[in-house]
């Protein structure tokens, strides 16, 4: 039996300006969750799925944008896109952990953590391609090992069943 593939190492900044290394997680278990301009929705429906079983605290989604196919000239847009998009996140998270009695952390980056990948390189180093059409998560475990992946619609159940 082949042991699991480590998950590359990455680096990259969150939509609200400081830098979030997978490295950052080392000995917790992370959903490092892959999207695009098209597979938005389907990352949204991933990230509900397993905030219904699990906090923040206890499995942090790390969402990477691959926004490799924007071109340079588009990227100031872009960033204000997503970052009212992440004002929105925000609030509707917010709102399921009150509704769930759940605590609110203080600062909001460290519940919906965005990171864009402007050169499509963090995605390229799992060997994903399509996540602007078909959301892709990967389970990753204390370890660092991946355990498995969970893709489009779909994608968060398949995860679960990883995790149990």
């Amino acid at each position: 039996m082949t042991a699991p593939a480590m998950a590359p190492a990455f680096t990259l900044e969150h939509i609200v300006g400081h830098p979030v290394s997978l490295g950052d997680y080392q000995g917790r278990a992370v959903v490092v969750l892959f999207a695009g301009r098209d597979s938005g929705e389907q990352a949204r429906q991933i990230s509900r799925t397993l905030r219904g079983r699990y906090s923040t605290e206890a499995l942090p989604i790390i969402s990477v944008l691959d926004l490799s196919r924007l071109p340079r000239m588009m990227r100031g847009v872009a960033r204000g896109r997503i970052q009212s998009g992440y004002r929105e996140i925000v609030r509707e998270a917010t709102a399921t952990l009150q509704q769930h009695g759940q605590p609110i952390p203080i600062d909001p980056s460290q519940m919906v953590i965005m990171l864009p990948d402007w050169d499509g390189a963090v995605t390229a180093s799992y060997g994903l391609r399509g996540v602007d059409k078909q959301a892709v998560a990967v389970a990753i475990d204390g370890e660092g090992s991946i355990r498995g992946y969970g893709t489009g619609a779909r994608g968060g159940q398949q995860i679960l069943d990883i995790f149990g």
